[in-house]
């Protein structure tokens, strides 16, 4: 049995992991991020399987120039062999044929974890997006400019009141 800060260190390498791969184009990178059978939610407009969130991912990031995707520390909460994090992120998104260049978009990720065989794996990533600057057009006008509405979402996870 691995200890706590194992387990810590662990889930933070997954979830650089999944920037590496979204970065480098390599969908098969980040499919070992998931759970079988994982969930994926980005703000209130898409909820897909993370096999076609994997998929949709290897065919749509090669039509830009770059991308970065940068996380905060993130804060994780371990029971047992389930855990949950929240990680803030910043994404941005460039394409050399277009003028400005890039769109920048902020917020978070609220992640359920589970234990398996091959170490911790993501069953639910929730992304809240909490802000775009930038050119919209390079991410085809699907994000607009300036802060999003606050909404329930965006309190603190139910599990920090339990960190001790």
């Amino acid at each position: 049995m691995s200890s706590y800060a194992e387990d810590i260190l662990a889930i933070q390498q997954v979830l650089m992991r999944y920037c590496m791969a979204l970065d480098s184009e390599r969908p098969d990178l980040l499919a070992g991020c998931f759970a079988e059978g994982a969930q994926v939610q980005l703000s209130d407009v898409y909820v897909m399987s993370a096999a076609d969130f994997v998929k949709t991912a290897g065919q749509g990031l090669g039509r830009f120039g770059a991308t970065q995707h940068i996380l905060g520390l993130p804060s994780i909460h371990i029971q047992g062999d389930k855990a949950w994090s929240r990680c803030y992120f910043f994404a941005q998104h460039l394409r050399a044929d277009m003028n400005p260049p890039a769109f920048l978009i902020g917020g978070w990720h609220d992640d359920e974890w589970v234990r398996t065989e091959n170490g911790w794996r993501i069953t639910k990533r929730r992304g809240v997006p909490l802000w775009g600057d930038g050119n919209a057009g390079v991410l085809d006008n699907q994000f607009p400019q300036g802060a999003a509405p606050k909404g329930p979402e965006h309190g603190a996870p139910f599990w920090l009141e339990t960190k001790k």
